[in-house]
């Protein structure tokens, strides 16, 4: 599946400030099988980007498109996975994997054969018959995926889909995303505020400004896979792309606290009369 995202911006109306630009004149493109990563500051309008991709949201100029076709509403060949994995709670793991299947009336002798083979690549064969309540926050963004590969779309939206997880579990699945990315062949938008997960998982990074969000840089990362936090490759791309987000990181700041902030070398925010020492 190839996106094209063309001239898209967007705002929001608030009765207490009016209007808010979030996206200024938004290009780029997604290639067919590409993993794509969104890095960017709180609020910069990542989220809305994807929303609009995915056809829950609409720009107010501009447009995407999809295989050449205006996106006009959400379609099965585009599945979100968001920050929580939203399971039904009174659904089994397997059940839960198998609900898209079992709305789309296939048979319950396919849909088990389909359903196990994706709930195996993601590591959660001894769990089919658990409940969420039951289940580990990484488990459960496990089975989310396994849902969302189930229906075989062509693109995965995925909106900070590890945010909520504890460091361990989320490097973990980080090396278990790339090797279903290998697997499935499957393009991947991948929105992100953490910098070292973007520069592990990505073909491309695109850096998006604070509000009102525009492609300040992309970064093609060219390090082979399955990609490792200790690389120093990695390590030197996040300290090329950390000089350019920290900007924007100050913006962010000055912004929503109406104070005058700098980001320190150790990457901790202070004030700027109380910034003693920095550059030492």
């Amino acid at each position: 599946m190839k996106v094209v995202i063309e001239n898209v911006s967007k705002k929001f109306k608030r009765p207490d400030v009016g209007e808010i630009q979030i996206l200024d004149n938004i290009n780029f493109t997604i290639e067919e099988g590409e993993f794509v990563c969104l890095l960017g500051p709180s609020g910069c309008g990542k989220s809305t980007l994807l929303n609009i991709i995915a056809g829950l949201d609409f720009p107010d100029s501009g447009q995407v498109t999809v295989n050449g076709e205006p996106v006009k509403k959400p379609g099965a060949d585009r599945v979100v996975i968001f920050q929580e994995a939203a399971l039904f709670p009174w659904l089994t793991v397997l059940e839960n994997v198998e609900f898209g299947l079992k709305m789309k009336h296939i048979s319950k002798e396919e849909r088990r054969s389909r359903v196990l083979d994706y709930i195996k690549m993601v590591h959660l064969g001894r769990f089919v018959n658990a409940y969420p309540h039951e289940l580990s926050g990484g488990m459960k963004q496990r089975a989310s995926i396994a849902r969302a590969l189930v229906m075989d779309p062509q693109m995965l939206l995925m909106d900070e889909p590890f945010g909520s997880l504890d460091a361990q579990t989320r490097n973990l699945l980080e090396v278990e995303l790339q090797e279903i990315w290998s697997k499935t062949h499957k393009t991947i938008f991948f929105v992100t505020h953490n910098l070292r997960e973007a520069v592990c998982l990505g073909d491309k990074v695109y850096l998006i400004s604070a509000r009102p969000g525009h492609i300040k840089s992309v970064y093609k990362i060219d390090a082979s896979r399955p990609r490792k936090e200790g690389d120093p490759n990695l390590i030197y791309l996040q300290d090329k792309i950390m000089d350019c987000l920290r900007e924007e990181i100050e913006k962010v700041v000055k912004q929503e606290i109406d104070l005058d902030y700098v980001l320190s070398k150790d990457g901790i925010l202070c004030p700027v009369d109380r910034n003693l020492g920095s550059n030492i």
